[in-house]
């Protein structure tokens, strides 16, 4: 395409001479909103304690975002890599949604749910922060790709940044966790939520403090959207939601390969730092849901039981970080690894974390079609991870009712359902979730 004689890019668009860069962000949450259409001959949502009454004002209830960039930049977009710059926050996101659901869903009794856990991943960041802008302005307008979300409800946002701490001591140090908040917000509006941060470290080889009070505000983070649409919305007295941009540094970067090819997983990551991350902040989450601890730091059972099953936790989730790196931010196994092919069919082997173009916006905004591997790796886990299994009583297998499989999403929908796990081989399953795709 050719925009020589267009002086701005307004006017390459208007005259088609050149294509928007774009790209598509996920959220989903946990645990998923009812399901309130008619009942199917299947069990799309078991009417258990994981699932709230629908009798209830459930779109009202608060909740909770956690988000991650999901892309990133540098001179040679096919070399872009962002492992610290981007995906470390992406890849901590992913293992905090593993754990926060493998605890929830596992609970025979879960206590009354206080408020939902929504996890987001925001396409085009490096962009003037696009994915996160039209995320709040869907909210804003009530659109239906974050249906039925209500930014009314939103009670505080917490977005992982920048967290392959390789740069920094020593590998056997813990893991400083700094945490940036909005400065014009009052001291009580993100007072608690420190609190809370700081107390889920303790027990991990995690450790969160508060940035510099010197640093004007949080550094360029997606949370700067949420703070613009406060600003822009004080007139009519919304609500302040406090956040806070956690990060491996306090006052400024300290990976000197930020947005540059060289910003690769040997060089930049510690998954063993990147884990002690994500257990702290589940264990928060899990608190914010329920008010109670996870199991994993339970009072119950001998001091050595408690401290062998904290061990335990600890070195499966390095692995299950070390197994992510491998996936997204390595040649081999990179997008053949078994995490991935368990849930789709990648279109190659190397995950590639440029944005790129779009070049049309599509007519089904939800279709898989139009989308990059990340992007569909993303939604299938998330859902995967979030959402309730969907059973068919009249087919089971060993006395424990077989999953719906699927082929295409309209063999799900009538159960307000996805089709998660479709690959090229295998036939996918119908889960019950509450996610989308936005722009």
């Amino acid at each position: 395409m050719n925009a020589d004689n267009d002086k701005d890019s307004f006017e390459c668009l208007e005259h088609r001479t050149c294509l928007p860069v774009g790209g598509y962000s996920v959220w989903a949450a946990l645990p998923p909103f009812p399901h309130t259409t008619s009942q199917t001959d299947f069990n799309p949502l078991p009417e258990g304690p994981h699932v709230l009454d629908s009798t209830r004002a459930d779109a009202d209830m608060d909740w909770m975002l956690v988000t991650a960039q999901l892309d990133t930049s540098a001179l040679f977009h096919d070399k872009a890599s962002g492992a610290d710059a981007s995906l470390s926050g992406l890849l901590i996101m992913l293992t905090v949604s593993d754990l926060l659901s493998g605890w929830y869903h596992k609970l025979t009794n879960p206590p009354p749910l206080r408020r939902r856990i929504v996890f987001a991943a925001f396409g085009g960041e490096p962009w003037g922060y696009m994915g996160s802008r039209r995320f709040v302005h869907d909210l804003s307008s009530e659109a239906p790709s974050t249906a039925p979300l209500r930014l009314a409800s939103l009670t505080s946002v917490i977005e992982l940044g920048q967290l392959g701490f390789a740069e920094v001591a020593s590998e056997e140090s813990e893991a400083e966790v700094y945490m940036h908040v909005d400065r014009q917000q009052s001291g009580e509006v993100n007072k608690k939520l420190i609190q809370s941060l700081q107390e889920a470290a303790n027990g991990t080889a995690a450790k969160a403090e508060l940035a510099s009070a010197s640093n004007p505000g949080v550094p360029p983070a997606s949370f700067m959207s949420f703070l613009t649409d406060q600003m822009r919305n004080t007139s009519s007295h919304a609500p302040l939601y406090p956040g806070a941009v956690l990060t491996e540094f306090d006052s400024q970067y300290i990976n000197p390969y930020h947005w540059s090819r060289y910003d690769q997983a040997s060089v930049t990551l510690s998954p063993r730092k990147m884990a002690a991350v994500a257990q702290s902040v589940a264990r928060m989450l899990y608190k914010e849901m329920t008010g109670a601890l996870p199991p994993d730091v339970s009072s119950s059972g001998s001091p050595s039981g408690a401290v062998e099953s904290a061990v335990m936790l600890k070195n499966s989730t390095e692995a299950f970080v070390e197994e992510l790196i491998g996936c997204l931010l390595r040649h081999s196994p990179g997008m053949q690894c078994d995490m991935v092919t368990d849930l789709m069919t990648a279109g190659s082997r190397t995950a590639q974390h440029y944005v790129g173009i779009m070049s049309s916006i599509p007519s089904q905004l939800q279709s898989a079609n139009d989308k990059s591997d990340v992007e569909r790796f993303v939604w299938n886990f998330l859902g995967n991870r979030t959402g309730l299994l969907a059973t068919d009583p009249n087919h089971k297998g060993g006395g424990v009712e077989a999953p719906v499989a699927c082929t295409k999403q309209s063999q799900c929908a009538s159960m307000g359902g996805y089709c998660v796990g479709i690959t090229r081989d295998s036939k996918g399953w119908c889960v019950r979730a509450s996610m989308n795709y936005t722009l």
